[in-house]
Parts: structure tokens; C-alpha cells; sequence
């Protein structure tokens, strides 16, 4: 009897040294990560998916703009632009381009497009789409974002090294309005230490780091509001940089780990996806989970989280809020959830 309870006890230790490696190990990648940050998951908020619409064989990679019934959405290979109705569940191509679009704004029932080296803004009348006018451009077209029909807020380079940027205001003919030298960014590696998102709301845009800790949030006429810590104090140590000869380009030499994937405003939070577990998450619940961390938008103080089961965290590339709903899109799928507790 002695021995029998011996070896149960043995054996509880064994599991208890075993759930105590798991919580430290990445079974994934077999890569030892700690947790330091405990999470809030509130339980006001509760999205319920009100509608989806599948896309397939289409993926697409943003969502440019919401207008009533109308969904608009970048294409994965970021040629053409779509229209879906989701009162008829109906996709339809609206613009086609040979030229890369790397981003875009419905505005004013007008559909504003940028590409590497021009602007196109395009009327969005009932019937038809046609070109208003082409403008130059000269901006990093990934990390920028329209403010209005007149103004665009991005990275842009300080020189022709590409090693150095600043946050710049251009207006739709390529001229630079304003940089603002309080928030530049004095880097060696084309950028990519400090890479990350825009998005704005209510006339403040923030920038989140993808690799980082950081929020910082300006105005529109880029005066700097505040810089922000996010809960995900993950030690994100990066690989090294290297230049490519030719096309002067700049490329991670390995593996990377990601802290934030996407976010999403409105006028009094910051919601921001993070892909790091915190010590209070079953693992099992946060590898299918989309989780959002919320952060007041005044101050960028972290205020609660909330998931959203059930989702591919690998699959989803945007999200927007837009009629008192939140549309997550995912790959060749947008998900539409009601979401009280946000607005």
C-alpha cells in the first residue's frame, strides 16, 4: 500500500513538471518563451457573427472601405479592386490595374488608389467607375494612410539611402507639406526594426510596431500626442539585416517573431490584434483565438481584451469597424460580428 501511494505521488509531480514545461515552451517551434504579461479578458464583450460571405477561388489582402451595403476589397495580388453587395451577396470587379495597388480610401463616393509611384482617384458613381486624374507620389506605400480627399500621412525616406524616415504629410501631388522631425525614425536597416500599421480615428492616427512594444499617436497636422507601451512585453530579439546590391532593398537574414498583426479605431479606442499568449491564456484557447487588446485612444493606456473564437489567426489580414459592426477579413472569407460593449 506504502509503495502504491509512492508511485502516485511520483506520478503527480511527474504531470505537475510536465504542465510547468509545456507553460514555458513553445511546443511549435520547441522555442523556450516566457509569459511576464497577464492579459484582461472581459466578458462584456462577446462578438456573435451576424453574417460571413465566401469568396473562394478570390483572396483578398484589405479592405478598402465600407459604404452602407457595400464592401470594397483589395485583391490578394493587389490588382484589382472589388465590390461586394452584402444585401445580394454578390461580388463584382470594379478596377483593374497593371500596376501594383498598394493601398486605398473610399471617400466621398470617391475610391482614392495608390500605387508605387501615383495616385489615382476614381469617381464611384452608381452606374460606372471612371478615372478622375492621375498624381505622382513619392512615399513608402505600405506604411501610409489617407487622412482625406487631399492629404495622405506615411513613412517618407529623409534621402535617396532609404536608411533613414521620417512621418510626412503629401498632398496629391507628390509634394511634401510637412515632416515632422520630433518622430523620425534615425535607423540603418531600410526600416524594418520598426516596421508596423497606421490607423486612425477621429483625427488621431496611431502607429503600432509589428516587432516592438511601441504605440506612438499624432494628429493629422502631425503634432505628436503621446508614445505608448502595449502589454506585449515579449523580448523580441531580431535576426540581422542585410541590403540587397541591386535593388538596394532590405531583407530580415531569419526567422522573426511577430507582436502585433493588425489593428482598428474608433473614436475612443485603440484595438490592436497581438499574436503573443499571455500567463493567463490556456494555449489551446489562444492558438484559435482573435485577440484584441484594447487601449484608451487618448492616452494609450491598456484597458481590457476580448477574443474571438474560432478564427485561423494565419488567415486574417484586416479588420474595419464600420456600421456598429466589426468585418474581419480572412483570406477568402468576411466575417461580420455584432460587438456590444465596443461602441
Amino acid at each position: 500500500m506504502t509503495k502504491f501511494l509512492f508511485r502516485i505521488i511520483l506520478l503527480s509531480l511527474a504531470a505537475m513538471l510536465l504542465i510547468a514545461a509545456l507553460y514555458y515552451y513553445d511546443l511549435k517551434g520547441y522555442q523556450k518563451i516566457k509569459y511576464p504579461f497577464a492579459r484582461v479578458i472581459t466578458n462584456k464583450i462577446k462578438p456573435e457573427i451576424k453574417t460571413s460571405f465566401d469568396f473562394k477561388p478570390h483572396h483578398f489582402t484589405r479592405i478598402i472601405g465600407i459604404n452602407g451595403r457595400t464592401c470594397y476589397l483589395l485583391m490578394d495580388d493587389r490588382s484589382a479592386v472589388f465590390a461586394l453587395d452584402m444585401q445580394k451577396n454578390r461580388l463584382e470587379k470594379i478596377v483593374s490595374s497593371s500596376d501594383v495597388i498598394i493601398n486605398g480610401l473610399l471617400l466621398n463616393n470617391n475610391i482614392f488608389l495608390l500605387h508605387r509611384d501615383k495616385f489615382e482617384i476614381l469617381s464611384n458613381d452608381a452606374d460606372s467607375i471612371r478615372l478622375l486624374e492621375k498624381k505622382p507620389v513619392y512615399i513608402v506605400p505600405n506604411k501610409s494612410l489617407f487622412t482625406d480627399s487631399l492629404h495622405m500621412i506615411g513613412r517618407i525616406p529623409a534621402d535617396s539611402s532609404f536608411l533613414k524616415f521620417k512621418f510626412g504629410i503629401l498632398t496629391l501631388d507628390g509634394k511634401v507639406k510637412k515632416i515632422e522631425s520630433g518622430i523620425s525614425e534615425d535607423i540603418t536597416d531600410g526600416g524594418l526594426s520598426t516596421d508596423g500599421f497606421l490607423c486612425q480615428s477621429n483625427g488621431l492616427v496611431f502607429f503600432v510596431y509589428h516587432y516592438g512594444d511601441r504605440i506612438t499617436c499624432f494628429d493629422t497636422s502631425l503634432s505628436l500626442k503621446y508614445h505608448a507601451k502595449t502589454i506585449d512585453k515579449f523580448n523580441n530579439k531580431l535576426p540581422g539585416v542585410f541590403q540587397d546590391t541591386v535593388t538596394k532593398s532590405f531583407s530580415f537574414s531569419g526567422p522573426r517573431r511577430i507582436n502585433h498583426l493588425i489593428g482598428f479605431a474608433n473614436e475612443k479606442f485603440l484595438f490592436i490584434n497581438s499574436v503573443i499568449k499571455s500567463s493567463t491564456e490556456l494555449s489551446s484557447v489562444f492558438r484559435n483565438s482573435f485577440t484584441t487588446d484594447i487601449y484608451d485612444a487618448k492616452d494609450g493606456r491598456y484597458l481590457q481584451s476580448f477574443h474571438i473564437h474560432d478564427i485561423d489567426i494565419n488567415k486574417v489580414r484586416d479588420a474595419k469597424l464600420a456600421n456598429n459592426k466589426l468585418y474581419l477579413l480572412l483570406e477568402t472569407k468576411l466575417v461580420v460580428y455584432e460587438c456590444p460593449g465596443i461602441f
